[in-house]
C-alpha cells in the first residue's frame, strides 16, 4: 500500500471508527475492497493535501464488510473551471464538516509555508468543496490570488464572503486595499470607511487597514485627515508612518 493510500485509509477508518463501524483488518478480502475503492480515488487527491474530499457514506454488510462511496465537488463560480464530479451529500454533521475544512485548511497552510502554491490553492478549493460558505476559506483564497495579482478573482472571492457576511470588516479592508493597488482611491475609500466602522480597534488587522484608510484618502489631497487616521493606526501599533508620509508628502510639521 502506497503512502498516500495508507493516509487516506488510516482517515477512513477513524472515521468510520466515530460512527461505531468497524473496519475487520483481519477480512483481508473485505479490506482489499475498501483499498480498491479508495485507490480509484487518488487522482482526484490533491497531490500534497493527502485528502481532498473525502466525504463518504458507507454500510456494513452482516458479514462486517464496509462499502464506501465516494464523491468530489468543487464549487463552481466563473472563477473556475467548470468540474461536474457526483456530489453526495455524505458528510451530514456540521461538526464533521467543520473538522475536515480545518484540516484542509491547515494543510493549505502548511504548503502556503513551504512556498507550495499549487498544494495551497487545491487546498482552499477543497475546503470550499465541502463547504462553499466558509468565510475563511474564501478570504484567503482572495489573499492567495491578490498575490497573484489576480485582482479581479481575488476581488470575486472578497465579494463572495461579503454574500455570506454582509459585515466582514477584514473583507471590507481587503478590498479597499485591493482599489489602492488599482489606485481607485474613492473607491478605497469607500470600502476603507466601511471596514473602520465594523472593525474593533483590538483586530490585529486594524492598523494595517487604518493605514491603507489613510493612504486612500491622501491620494485624494486630504493629507490632514491621512496624518490623523495614520497617527491612530501608529497608536495601534504600525510601524511604518514615516514611509506612508513620505509617500503622501505629509512633512512633520504641516502639510
Amino acid at each position: 500500500m502506497n503512502s498516500q493510500l495508507e493516509t487516506v485509509y488510516r482517515y477512513v477508518e477513524s472515521r468510520l471508527s466515530k460512527r461505531n463501524i468497524v473496519m475487520l483488518e483481519q477480512d483481508e478480502e473485505a479490506k482489499q475492497r475498501v483499498l480498491n475503492e479508495l485507490e480509484k480515488m487518488l487522482p482526484y487527491f490533491a497531490d500534497s493535501c493527502h485528502v481532498v474530499f473525502l466525504q463518504m457514506d458507507f454500510m456494513t454488510s452482516v458479514s462486517g464488510a464496509v462499502h464506501i462511496d465516494m464523491g468530489f465537488s468543487l464549487h463552481t463560480t466563473k472563477l473556475f473551471e467548470q468540474l461536474n464530479y457526483d456530489k453526495y451529500d455524505f458528510v451530514k454533521h456540521k461538526e464533521e464538516i467543520d473538522e475536515l475544512v480545518d484540516m484542509l485548511l491547515e494543510l493549505a497552510n502548511d504548503n502556503r509555508t513551504s512556498g507550495h502554491k499549487d498544494g495551497e490553492i487545491k487546498g482552499y478549493l477543497a475546503a470550499l468543496s465541502v463547504d462553499d460558505r466558509n468565510e475563511i476559506a474564501w478570504t484567503r483564497l482572495g489573499r492567495f490570488f491578490r498575490e497573484q495579482n489576480q485582482l479581479d478573482k481575488a476581488a470575486e472571492c472578497y465579494n463572495m464572503v461579503l454574500r455570506i457576511n454582509p459585515n466582514c470588516a477584514v473583507v471590507y479592508g481587503n478590498i479597499g486595499a485591493l482599489y489602492i493597488i488599482k489606485q481607485e482611491y474613492a473607491k478605497a475609500e469607500e470600502y476603507l470607511r466601511k471596514a473602520s466602522s465594523l472593525m474593533s480597534e483590538t483586530d490585529v488587522d486594524y492598523p494595517i487597514m487604518m493605514s491603507n484608510y489613510a493612504v486612500a484618502v491622501g491620494k485624494q489631497g486630504d493629507k490632514k485627515q491621512a496624518n490623523k487616521l495614520l497617527k491612530m493606526a501608529e497608536k495601534h501599533g504600525y510601524k511604518n508612518g514615516k514611509k506612508v508620509r513620505e509617500l503622501l508628502g505629509i512633512k512633520l510639521f504641516g502639510f
